[in-house]
């Protein structure tokens, strides 16, 4: 009798799904994001929760809130820094792989030279 209260109880500590609030962003929604970050960088050069949220409330999307356009700005300027970062890295390994297929063209042609 007593493992069946303490299954009951359990049940109840469960918090249903969907109570943390959390949005899911669709790809229209993110496309407005996109939109009124880049007209707010450009017409002020720095973007805020606030200009963000006040353009995008023209859209009249449920369950938009000041914090979850904070929470996703926050995100997006992580992945922009991180892409950034990626960009570098990619440009840093081409060049790598440049020099290293120049090296080798060097070293084939010096080959090929010292063979005549």
């Amino acid at each position: 009798e007593g493992e069946e209260e303490d299954d009951e109880e359990d049940e109840d500590v469960v918090a249903p799904q969907g109570a943390t609030g959390r949005m899911v962003w669709s790809a229209e929604q993110h496309e407005q994001f996109v939109t009124a970050y880049n007209a707010n960088k450009q017409l002020h050069g720095t973007v805020t929760t606030k200009q963000i949220f006040d353009l995008m409330s023209v859209h009249e999307i449920p369950g938009l809130t000041r914090d979850k356009v904070a929470s996703h700005l926050q995100k997006y300027r992580k992945n922009m820094a991180a892409e950034a970062a990626r960009g570098g890295e990619v440009a840093a390994a081409a060049g790598v792989a440049a020099n290293a297929a120049g090296t080798l063209a060097d070293t084939a042609e010096a080959a090929a030279a010292g063979a005549a």
